[in-house]
């Protein structure tokens, strides 16, 4: 994540007496600081919950209605516990937890959707070319 390289050069470059690094590091720190504030804002809302099917998982985005393969959902929770260890702020601790629960929980019927999701793409695909052949 672009937070965690931040808060990186930040780190790395801070004590360094050079004041192109000192601008740098403070750039980072203020971007850093920003960023996190936007995301703690909007953490919940990559969550995607559906009571119907008793579903939850994690979205690409906050606007997309389909939700993130298995592999982006791990991305996402070690990007969390990343930011965690750095910055100690509970709210990502309590959002790793969960998100971990989520995942336990919501694999399997993840993989389902997921099938079914590439599987309608793949016929709508099919279905749009048929019609430009027609045409």
């Amino acid at each position: 994540s672009a937070l965690i390289g931040l808060y990186d050069v930040h780190e790395i470059f801070k004590d360094q007496n050079n004041e192109e690094l000192s601008f740098l590091t403070k750039k980072s720190k203020k971007l850093f600081d920003c960023g996190f504030e936007t995301l703690l804002k909007n953490i919940n809302k990559i969550e995607y919950h559906n009571n119907l099917l008793n579903f939850r998982w994690l979205k690409y985005d906050d606007n997309k209605l389909f939700f993130a393969d298995s592999h982006y959902f791990i991305l996402k929770l070690n990007q969390i516990k990343t930011l965690y260890e750095y910055v100690k702020n509970p709210v990502l601790e309590k959002t790793h937890k969960r998100w971990i629960k989520i995942y336990k929980e919501n694999r399997t019927k993840a993989t389902v959707f997921e099938f079914f999701y590439q599987l309608y793409k793949l016929l709508t695909f099919i279905e749009d070319k048929v019609r430009n052949d027609e045409k």
